[in-house]
């Protein structure tokens, strides 16, 4: 009886090897699929919405910070003459955390105003970058309507959440 058990128990292992070896073999001839129509599996930080306005560009961001009605709820308004006609001199953007990044160009941008969250906006000029940082409920003119002294045309290039 135990010559039995131990043939069958024998059988059975050699069974088991030989089709999971067979399947490895045909596994390892088989070609690799195909990955190259894949989508990228890196974030690229494209804007997911387009800008509301032609004359201003909604660059890139990470999803923090997005355009939004100026009617409604905001976190950040930039008054800028670039804005067409009629509709305020304004954009507004909602920032849903307590940090995040958008790269615009926004050009002749003359104020920048936030609401609940504190914010850093980088501008470039003809006389160089400016950084700005506000507070909470705060506003500070920038580039034509400074009140420094560099009352040069600027160009809003990124909004950054800080707080």
């Amino acid at each position: 009886m135990h010559n039995r058990v131990y043939r069958w128990l024998t059988a059975g292992a050699v069974a088991t090897a030989t089709t999971l070896g067979v399947s490895a073999l045909a596994m390892a001839d088989s070609p690799a699929p195909d990955n190259s129509v894949a989508p990228p599996a890196v974030e690229e930080f494209d804007h997911p919405g387009g800008s509301p306005y032609d004359t201003i560009k909604l660059l890139r961001g990470d999803g923090h910070i997005v355009a939004t009605s100026c009617a409604g709820s905001y976190q950040i308004r930039v008054l800028s003459n670039a804005i067409p006609i009629g509709h305020g001199d304004e954009i507004c953007f909602q920032a849903n955390s307590a940090s995040g990044f958008l790269t615009v160009e926004i050009p002749g941008t003359f104020l920048i105003r936030t609401e609940g969250r504190p914010v850093r906006a980088t501008l470039d000029s003809e006389n160089g970058t400016q950084v700005v940082n506000l507070a909470k409920k705060d506003a500070v003119n920038v580039g034509e309507a400074s009140n420094t002294g560099d009352r040069s045309k600027t160009t809003l290039v990124e909004l950054r959440v800080t707080g």
